[in-house]
This record gives structure tokens, sequence and C-alpha cells, in this order.
């Protein structure tokens, strides 16, 4: 059996945390969760990244003067041995911790789709599993979350799309439709196993129902391509078609050309600019939550305040009746043995007997009762 080193491929938005998530559920080691960068509610089931991958990716992305959707300078060759190699052993002690549960493991990061000559010279047994969605659901949902135009989702699809392609080669890869992950997850995880199973990898296999079961979840697709099909350039309409061929088993061709996008330095800083009103942006909604807090805290604070003080009071209020009772049970002790004498004494009982004449008198009545409720408590002890 060969340990599989698994890199999950595709754009930003394209689903590749759901197909993450599908391979650790077949057994593919994602490495402890804590290291993941979590959920949000743009993925609410996690992103299944992890920490120290996209760390390193942007370590490179910025060593070329880029960021993962500011790519005009981007040229991975253009990097110096000496830092090559450094990136290159950084990759390698990722990999290699990740080796060390001795089972196949998994590695996703959509900047790895800019990136993967260097992961590829990372492992020994790459498996690439390249996810693909309709650009214009990718340009639609970077809209809605980065307030890109569609045109420029479209390009940063196209880029990202066509350096991966022009990389595969001979390297053994699967090719999965996102929507045919939604509508068939398990038929998907056939095709997988299969995989797997044909390049060594058989430690990796469809998971039980209840595993299965609320891995990928189509309510979580909120962007559907309709129409606007005329936003695509020919280019981007042939890549999206030859892709999807590719999803259908067709086999890669070699002479896919990575493209870089063009932009004038106007259009970068108009670009940069609306990337820093973002980040302003969500600056300042953590500045209103940090006041909201911080009023919640000392609205908390104040209310333990009080607390304590009503706990201060109760507890002198229960000091004041403990010493009332102290000093009943004290007085109590003390008058008892003269009504035992009360309740017990032949001479007070032949008194009382001589009173009861006299009973018609309310007071006298209360005399004799009292003493009989004496003579009775003090005859049963």
């Amino acid at each position: 059996m060969k340990q599989g080193q698994i890199l999950v491929v595709g754009m930003h938005r394209s689903g590749t945390s759901a197909l993450t998530h599908l391979l650790s559920n077949m057994g593919a080691n994602f490495g402890d969760l804590k290291d993941s960068i979590g959920a949000n509610k743009e993925n609410p089931k996690g992103f299944w990244e992890r920490r120290d991958v996209r760390r390193l990716n942007d370590q490179i992305l910025h060593a070329l003067g880029c960021e993962w959707d500011t790519l005009t300078h981007f040229n991975l060759d253009s990097l110096s041995s000496d830092v090559r190699a450094s990136f290159l052993q950084g990759a390698k002690e990722i990999t290699g911790n990740l080796s060390l549960a001795g089972t196949s493991f998994v590695i996703k990061d959509p900047r790895v789709c800019l990136l993967l000559p260097l992961w590829l010279d990372a492992l020994d047994n790459p498996l690439i599993v390249y996810i693909h969605r309709s650009p214009l659901e990718i340009a639609k949902s970077l809209s809605a979350r980065n307030d890109f135009d569609l045109e420029f989702g479209l390009t940063l699809w196209e880029v990202y799309a066509s350096h991966a392609l022009a990389t595969l080669g001979s390297v053994p890869s699967i090719f999965i439709d996102y929507k045919d992950l939604l509508n068939n997850e398990l038929q998907q995880a056939q095709r997988l196993e299969e995989f797997f199973i044909e390049f060594g990898a058989n430690d990796l296999g469809i998971p039980n129902p209840e595993e299965l079961k609320g891995t990928v979840e189509a309510s979580l697709r909120n962007q559907i391509s309709s129409g606007n099909e005329d936003l695509m350039s020919s280019n981007q309409i042939a890549l999206c078609k030859y892709i999807n061929t590719l999803c259908e088993g067709a086999t890669i061709q070699p002479d896919i050309k990575a493209v870089v996008p063009s932009m004038s330095d106007r259009d970068e800083g108009l670009l940069n600019l609306k990337k820093y009103s973002r980040v302003k942006f969500k600056y300042d909604e953590l500045q209103s939550y940090k006041t909201s807090l911080k009023q919640r805290f000392n609205e908390l604070e104040q209310h333990h305040l009080n607390t304590r003080e009503k706990f201060k009071m109760q507890i002198s209020e229960l000091r004041d009746v403990n010493a009332e009772l102290r000093y009943e049970k004290t007085l109590v002790s003390h008058l008892d043995p003269i009504a035992r004498w009360i309740g017990k004494s032949k001479v007070i009982a032949l008194f009382v007997k001589c009173l009861a004449p006299l009973s018609f008198n309310g007071h006298v009545q209360k005399l004799i009762g009292y003493h009989r409720e004496l003579f009775e408590l003090y005859s049963e002890r």
C-alpha cells in the first residue's frame, strides 16, 4: 500500500472545502483540526484549510509581490534558488509531519493552483483531486464575498485554473464537478475510491452512511449560474468546456498555457483601494463590536457588584436570624425546667383542679388549658 499524498486543487469558492471534508471522511489525514483556520458564515462547515499551509502559500505570494487576488506580477520562476529552496523546505516539513501518521493525507488551499510546481516537488506520491465549478458561479460568489466585479472574478478563475492545468501534466489526477458532488456525493466518493485504489492508496474508502450524510449540503450553494455567459471571453469559455470534458474522463492535454492577468497601474491602484475600503469597513465593524463587548462587560461587572452587595445583605440578615434563634434556644433551655415543674407538680395540679368550678371565666379556662398541655407534653418525655 502506498501513502496517498492528496492535493485538492481548485479556485476559491469552487467547493474545495466540501471536497476536503469528504476526503477526510474517506480516511485521508487532515491533521489536528485545531490547526485548521476554522469556520465562519462564509463556510459554516469549515474551510478545511491548515494554518501552516495557508501561511506558507501567502509567504510565497508575498515574496513575488502578489496577493491571492493581485497577480499582475505573478511568476513563480522569478524566485531565486535560495528563496525557492527555503519555501520548498517549508512544504516538506508540513508534508513530512502529516506523513508521520503512516496514512494517506490531504492538503487543501486554493492558492495551490498557482503554486503547484513547488508543492509537487515536496511530494513522493502526489494525487491530484481537482474540483471544477461554473466560473460564473465562482465570480458571483466572489462578488458577494469580496465585492469584485464579475469580469474580475472570471479573470481570477482563468488564472487559477490555467496555472493548475499547465502544471498537472502526467501527475495522477481526477476531476470532480461541483454540481455532481452536490447532487450525488456517494457516486463521487465511489469515483474517488476507484482512483485511489488504482494508484495504491488502499487505505481510503467510501465512508459509512452516517459519516457521508451532511458532508456536502446543496443548501450551501448560494450562487447558481444563469445567464451572463456573454461576460466570459472566448478563451474562458473554451477553458471551461475543456475542464468539463476532464470531469467526464478525458485526458489532460499538455499544451495548456498559464494565463497571467494584465492590469494597468491605475486599475491595480483602484483594486488596492477597493481592498483597503473592505479592510477599513471590516475594521470599523470590529471596532463597533469591540465597543459593544466593552459595554456588555461593564454591564456584567455592575451586575456582579450588585449581586455581591445583595448577597452581603442576605448573609447579614441570616446572621441576625441565627443570633435570634440562638437567643430563643438559650431562653427555652432556661425556661424548660420551670415549665416541666408546672406540668408535673401535684401542688399546681391540685390548684388547677380547685379552679375547675370557675372555668366559666375565660382567663381561668385558658389557665386550665395551658396546664393540661404542659402536663401532656412532659408526661410523654
